[in-house]
């Protein structure tokens, strides 16, 4: 896998759990596409992707996770864990066999749907540049 790959599994990933924001309450979304964060990892890089989208009227945060949940549950290769902050607010991790990371949450008071995640190990196929966004 390269950093094409890389990044266009994540991002997708991303979406697809955006998708599960009831569309009359979501807002744009914003994608970080470059990143100078990548991190090593067993043989290789992985990529650190980043999706934000504003949550506007009446929603049931809390079903949206249990949803997203539910939904990543079923998937073969993925591991699901639930957690729930002292605040009470929740947030959902979901884990692939092939690396993929996303944890997904809500952050300023509810306001914004919030995914941050990390690809599979990839080849970068060049030495690192700590000063290059990738």
């Amino acid at each position: 896998m390269d950093l094409a790959e890389a990044k266009t599994l994540t991002q997708s990933g991303e979406r697809d759990i955006a998708a599960l924001v009831p569309e009359a309450n979501a807002g744009t979304i914003t994608v970080k596409d470059k990143s100078g964060a990548i991190q090593p990892c067993d043989g290789g890089y992985t990529w650190p992707g980043l999706l934000t989208m504003p949550v506007t009227g009446s929603v049931d945060r809390a079903a949206i996770l249990a949803s997203v949940a539910e939904q990543w549950s079923g998937r073969s290769g993925w591991t699901v864990e639930q957690r729930e902050s002292a605040s009470g607010s929740g947030s959902v991790r979901l884990k692939s066999s092939d690396g993929t990371v996303h944890s997904v949450s809500f952050r300023n008071d509810g306001a914004e749907f919030h995914i941050s995640s990390f690809s599979p190990c990839f080849d970068l196929g060049e030495k690192y540049d700590p000063g290059k966004l990738y």
